[in-house]
């Protein structure tokens, strides 16, 4: 597999940067994928789109969109988890990512994506690696000359240890999974002796699904498809005593990649029920109820239901069932918005639309949904990634170790057909 083109621009369209390895895509095709996404209602399109017997594989990340072309037939996991580590490794390099430090490192970031693919054709996708191919200095922005190990509060003897989730995930009306992906990683930022490693251990019931298959056993625990390690780990003990030994590289870096997509978790961060009912006028009501599944110890944040209205829709009366929650309706996207700023695991609530002069068209039906749900889950993650401890290895002598390990699911595309 091969990819012609890999670009980088902002969520607003904005081409920052663009390298082209095939010359079977042109730069007019890119412009009409990255119009499409940017003009898309909120998350509600997949990661992959076609077009004319282009592919188009992208991903946000921290307000800019990653893009890959090709013409080939491609794995989705692979063209997003290269997308996803053209990010990290942007990091990596700069230590942090955003419009502004691309700007200032366009030489610095061609160099990269130019050392990653060999003529469109995954070459090195690590970070230590890449570096015995660049030979430009990282330009750093003068107010975030800082950005480095601080760039988290990260200080003297301190680990952070970050496990993310990010969720595509599309139901039918009756609430079946008719499409899942998960892409896990687990992200470290540390400061610590320079001789020093760090021991994770994981699940003890931890496997991945293809050495499963090679031992011909059955597994009730937490189960990974695939996962790809950055190269300072040492994962001699992962499939024995689920442990990695790492030493840590300079800056925020990428432990593991992990990817789950052949078998369901057991439980998702939200379930949608809606409910559409005709007036006797030309108003159409609408009912949604979200119910949180997660523990009641979690917590999800800046919760977003976007709900795609009939085009003939004037205005949106609304009644909610917690009083904090808001919604505004956009009529240029024929959109509805319900905002929730903060909701507890096991929890439900309810919002109540009436869609005034939405049935005047009638196509009315075709134009309501899909519902699209944006939210941050914390202390939650759905393949049940545990980190049972966490140690500093290889120092003559043990410091107070700071340690803080986060768990954090995302909504990468987390839709409801109604």
């Amino acid at each position: 597999m091969y990819f012609s083109i890999l670009s980088i621009s902002t969520t607003k369209g904005d081409l920052l940067i663009t390298e082209k390895y095939q010359n079977d895509v042109n730069e007019e095709c890119l412009k009409s994928f990255i119009h499409e996404i940017v003009t898309s209602k909120p998350r509600c399109l997949p990661p992959v789109m076609e077009k004319n017997g282009v592919y188009c594989y992208f991903i946000h990340r921290e307000k800019l969109l990653y893009i890959a072309l090709t013409t080939a037939v491609t794995s989705t996991v692979v063209a997003v988890e290269l997308l996803d580590r053209l990010h990290h490794i942007l990091k990596d390099f700069c230590g942090g990512v955003s419009e502004h430090v691309i700007k200032k490192n366009l030489v610095l970031v061609h160099e990269i994506m130019t050392g990653m693919l060999n003529g469109g054709y995954i070459q090195m996708t690590d970070t230590e690696k890449l570096k015995a191919m660049i030979y430009s200095d990282v330009q750093l922005l003068k107010k975030n000359a800082d950005i480095g190990l601080h760039f988290r509060g990260c200080r003297q003897n301190e680990i952070f240890l970050d496990v993310v989730e990010r969720l595509v995930v599309l139901f039918d009306p009756k609430g079946n999974v008719k499409r899942f992906q998960l892409n896990g990683a687990l992200e470290m930022k540390t400061n610590l002796p320079s001789q020093a490693s760090v021991k994770i251990g994981l699940n003890e019931d931890l496997v991945v699904t293809k050495e499963l298959n090679k031992a011909g056993a059955y597994n009730t625990g937490v189960c990974l498809d695939s996962c790809t390690f950055h190269e300072n780990v040492k994962k001699e003990d992962f499939y024995t005593n689920h442990s990695l030994l790492v030493q840590p590289p300079q800056g925020e870096f990428c432990v593991m990649n992990y990817t789950v997509d052949a078998s369901l978790p057991p439980v998702f961060p939200f379930q949608l029920v809606s409910v559409v009912q005709e007036s006797a006028t030309s108003d159409l009501d609408v009912i949604l109820k979200l119910k949180t599944e997660m523990p009641g110890n979690t917590e999800a944040l800046n919760v977003k239901v976007h709900l795609p209205v009939p085009s003939r829709t004037t205005s949106v009366m609304q009644q909610f069932s917690m009083s904090d929650n808001t919604a505004n309706f956009s009529k240029t996207e024929h959109i509805v918005t319900w905002n929730i700023k903060k909701l507890p695991g096991s929890a439900e609530i309810v919002a109540k639309f009436k869609l005034i002069d939405a049935r005047q068209n009638q196509a009315y039906a075709l134009q309501l949904g899909p519902i699209a749900v944006e939210f941050e889950v914390s202390n939650f993650v759905c393949s049940g990634l545990r980190i049972n401890f966490l140690k500093v290895v290889n120092v003559a002598t043990t410091p107070t170790i700071q340690r803080w390990v986060r768990y954090v699911t995302l909504a990468d595309s987390y839709m409801f057909l109604i």
